[in-house]
Parts: C-alpha cells; sequence; structure tokens
C-alpha cells in the first residue's frame, strides 16, 4: 500500500472529502425523518442544545426581537416543557446562555431559506424552522465539514509533507470513526462541527503567516474572533495564533506589521453582535451568560475526561490514542508543538467545567474543536504502518465498525446518555 499504488489527486481527495460531507447531508435527512415517521413527530433537525444556539436566527430575522418565547413554545414539539418559559433574564427575556457563533454562521443558508419560503405564496410556512430553512443551513454546515477536511489535508500534504494515501485514510477515518460523524450528522445544528471549522480556519491562517500580514491581519482577527463567539473555549488558540503572529512579523517587518494591524479591526463584527446579544438579553455590554455553572480550576477532572466511561475522550474514542502517539511522530514541527499544547489547555479547561462530561452527548464533544489536530495525528500514524496494508485495513474497519454501532447504540438509546457506562 505504497504512496505509487494509491496517490489521488487533489482534485480526486476533494471530491472524496466532498463525498463524506454529502452522505452526512444524506444521513442527517434520513435520521430525521426516520424519527419523525416512527415517532409521529414533525421533521426536526434542530434538536438537543442546538435549538437555543439556532433560536437567535428567527427570533431577530423574522420577529425582530430576542424573545425566544414563541420559538420555544412552537417550536420545541415534544421536549418543550413550561418552566423553560419562567427563567428569565434582567429584561424579562428568557434566558439563553449560548453564544452567537453558530448563529452567525449559518445567516446566509438562513436568509436563502426566507426568501424560499417568502416567494411560495404562503404553501411553505415562513417561521424559521420549515424545511428550507432547515436543509438551507444544514448545506452550510456540511460545506464546513468539507472545508474542515480539506483544510486539514493541505496541512498534512503542503507543510508536514504525508504522503496522501497515509492522509485520505486518515481523515476519512477522523470523519467517520470518531464523534465527529455524530455530529455532523445526527446533531449538525450543536455548534461542534461549525466550532471545528472556524479552529481549523484559525491553524490554517496561522500555518501561513508568513505569506503577508495584508492577508494575515484580517482573517486571523475575523476566524478568531468567530471561534470564540461559537465557543468561549476556543480561546486554547492563543498558542497557536501567537506562532503564526511570529511567523507574519518576522516575514513583514515591524513597521509593515504595525501599518496593517488595523486590518485586525474587522474582529470587531462578530464581537460587536455579542456584546449587543448580551446587552439585549442581559442588560450588560459584557455578562457571563452560564448563571450558575462555572469552573473548578484547582481540581479539573484530568483523568475522568479522557478515561471515564461517562463520555470518557479515550473511552468513547480508543482510536484518537492512536492519533496521540502519531502526533508525537511530527513533535518537533513548531506548528504541531503549538497546536498540542493549545489541546492541552482545551483539556484542562473542559475538565475543569463543573459539568465535565457534558451533559447528554455522544463521545466527548467538547473536544470536537480538535478534530484537525486528532486528524493529522491519524494521518501521521497511518503513514508509519503504511507499508503493512492488512494491518491498516483490518484496522480501519474495526474502527469504522466500533464507532458506528456505538452511534447506533446510542441513537436507540440503548447506552446511557448522561451516565457512566459501567458501574
Amino acid at each position: 500500500m505504497g504512496q505509487a499504488g494509491f496517490s489521488p489527486s487533489v482534485a480526486m481527495r476533494d471530491r472524496t472529502y466532498a463525498a463524506v460531507a454529502v452522505t452526512f447531508f444524506l444521513l442527517a435527512l434520513g435520521m430525521a425523518a426516520g424519527k419523525a415517521i416512527l415517532l409521529g413527530q414533525r421533521f426536526d433537525l434542530v434538536v438537543s442544545d442546538g435549538r437555543f444556539y439556532y433560536a437567535y436566527l428567527p427570533s431577530v430575522v423574522i420577529d425582530g426581537d430576542l424573545d425566544l418565547t414563541n420559538q420555544i413554545s412552537e417550536h420545541w414539539g415534544t421536549d418543550f416543557r413550561p418552566e423553560l418559559l419562567e427563567n428569565r433574564t434582567e429584561t424579562g427575556l428568557v434566558w439563553n446562555m449560548y453564544p452567537i457563533g453558530l448563529a452567525l454562521t449559518l445567516l446566509p443558508g438562513f436568509l436563502l431559506g426566507h426568501v424560499l419560503a417568502l416567494g411560495s405564496g404562503g404553501l411553505i410556512p415562513a417561521d424559521g424552522y420549515s424545511w428550507p430553512y432547515q436543509l438551507a443551513c444544514l448545506g452550510i454546515i456540511e460545506l464546513l465539514v468539507w472545508r474542515t477536511i480539506v483544510r486539514t489535508d493541505r496541512l498534512l500534504t503542503e507543510r508536514l509533507g504525508v504522503p496522501v494515501g497515509p492522509t485520505v485514510l486518515g481523515l476519512v477515518v477522523l470523519a467517520v470513526g470518531t464523534p465527529y460523524a455524530y455530529y455532523a450528522c445526527r446533531e449538525p445544528f450543536m455548534v461542534h462541527a461549525v466550532s471545528a471549522f472556524w479552529c481549523m480556519e484559525v491553524v490554517a491562517v496561522s500555518a501561513a503567516g508568513h505569506r503577508g500580514p495584508g492577508w494575515f491581519w484580517p482573517r486571523l482577527a475575523f476566524c478568531g474572533t468567530m471561534a470564540v463567539v461559537c465557543r468561549p473555549t476556543n480561546v486554547h488558540l492563543v498558542p497557536v495564533a501567537a506562532f503564526g503572529v511570529v511567523q507574519a512579523v518576522l516575514a513583514a517587518g515591524l513597521w509593515r506589521t504595525i501599518t496593517c494591524l488595523p486590518l485586525a479591526g474587522i474582529a470587531i463584527v462578530p464581537i460587536g453582535f455579542q456584546l449587543v446579544t448580551w446587552r439585549l438579553l442581559f442588560g450588560n455590554w459584557v455578562h457571563y451568560s452560564y448563571g450558575d455553572l462555572g469552573f473548578n480550576w484547582a481540581h479539573p477532572a484530568l483523568a475522568a475526561t479522557l478515561f471515564s466511561s461517562r463520555h470518557g475522550l479515550f473511552f468513547w474514542s480508543p482510536v484518537l490514542l492512536f492519533a496521540v502517539a502519531g502526533l508525537l511522530l511530527r513533535a518537533r514541527d513548531p506548528l504541531v508543538r503549538c497546536w498540542s499544547f493549545a489541546g492541552i489547555l482545551l483539556w484542562y479547561a473542559n475538565s475543569a467545567w463543573q459539568v465535565w462530561w457534558f451533559g447528554d452527548a455522544f463521545g466527548a464533544r467538547a473536544f470536537l474543536e480538535l478534530s484537525g489536530l486528532f486528524g493529522i495525528g491519524l494521518a501521521l500514524a497511518f503513514s508509519r504502518f503504511w507499508d503493512k496494508p492488512r494491518l491498516v485495513g483490518a484496522f480501519t474497519v474495526l474502527v469504522v465498525a466500533f464507532n458506528i454501532f456505538f452511534m447506533a447504540l446510542y441513537v436507540t438509546h440503548r447506552v446511557p446518555r448522561d451516565g457512566y457506562l459501567l458501574p
């Protein structure tokens, strides 16, 4: 299984990753439709916490406010509970602790769905939840899934020099053999797939910091702030961004860097929208929206987040141990080193979170922002064993089958969603 035997072109690789994203799109439709038919419910891709991430869009665009009362009462379906409307902020609005990054990212798709609904002459409800809205937004999510994988591919092949065979296999295993698959097709409106995209953009921009400050500063500022308004813990990428900044300054010189710094002002767009949202919801420009939930920095559950049967990273996805081993093969690369250090920071933050298992989750969902890093680790590990095709093939089949089987058990409620798998 050498390089000469399997060396797809760039276009072929991109089509392969597109096929993965299209498969996720179709699986998302199929599982949502199957659930609707079997349980006698309406078709709905916007489930779980994704409802709150998404609710900003119909509330602001259609209602012109941030009062989620009608979104919750009319569109939560069987999960609606009256107490959801009782938790109010100081301004009297329904409490929504989640940031606005997902909503900002999906805004173009939502607007397209809104135009289609309005143009139907009343045949399609223009309520923000009918099928044009959901399908257009899902299309954007899967496009970002594709882009995330493509970005990782380019880092592997162009920067790290990994052969294309192990690269493709490693990224496909990442996509379908880890919890990434679940959040790309079963709960795509949870923020994680979108958040992973913005994180990958930060890494890709930082890796190319030497190309010029005029290109570097606005992209890093925008992608970085979008990542943070998706999930605040994405601030863990500061070491990667710092690596990019150093490269940019060394390449351009101090004076040219200073003259280009104002371009980073584009960061005010996502930050500004988040500040206005907090102001309207809570009455303060800056607000800690998670209420009583917080971090226990002095006593993080470091071992539990990795090995506990309650959504431990390596317990639910043992293949990621293989990825970590692969990263050690390129530990001397400064970008890999900075990114790995950022991963350690995220591990510490996730472990210090009061609900370190992150509620109902398929695996360790709070680590999905490291998908690109794990994809690199998998490709590097596969490259080490690429001359043993039977071993690589058997391992791949086992990993993917394990993840799909586990997903099936989870979707059908055969395994605990919020508790320990083992006593």
